[in-house]
């Protein structure tokens, strides 16, 4: 697997998760949604990548990631998760001002009363760690 880090909150029902990320060239780094912190989870996330901004989602325990929507962006970007129920939808913005938000996708995750929101880091390589900057 790649050498990542989940910094995360239970987030106990409906809610949001707002960052902005200033950095994480050399991997991937965003906001992501998880029904657990076990390997396999069930996840949604919006992910700053090299090539852009991304929404990818696990729809079922170890089963396989989806992308369902991608923007051209580079940092620093705003990133948003919302969470209504098993629907998770993700966003995006370059000012993270209200009304200045674009939809990525949704997707259908099968949530518990409780997921864990928070931000990640993976630094896309087997033997180096990851790293970026959110505020």
């Amino acid at each position: 697997g790649e050498e990542g880090a989940f910094a995360y909150r239970r987030l106990d029902g409906d809610g949001a998760v707002v960052a902005r990320v200033d950095s994480g060239a050399a991997g991937e780094a965003g906001l992501m949604l998880r029904d657990g912190t076990a390997a396999g989870s069930p996840y949604a996330a919006v992910t700053l990548t090299p090539g852009g901004v991304r929404f990818d989602y696990r729809a079922a325990a170890g089963s396989d990631e989806q992308t369902a929507g991608t923007a051209a962006a580079g940092g620093p970007v705003w990133v948003k998760l919302v969470r209504d129920g098993d629907l998770v939808f993700g966003y995006t913005s370059a000012t993270g001002a209200d009304g200045g938000w674009s939809f990525l996708g949704s997707a259908v995750v099968p949530f518990g009363a409780t997921a864990y929101a928070g931000m990640f880091v993976s630094s896309g390589s087997d033997t180096a760690a990851g790293s970026a900057t959110f505020t």
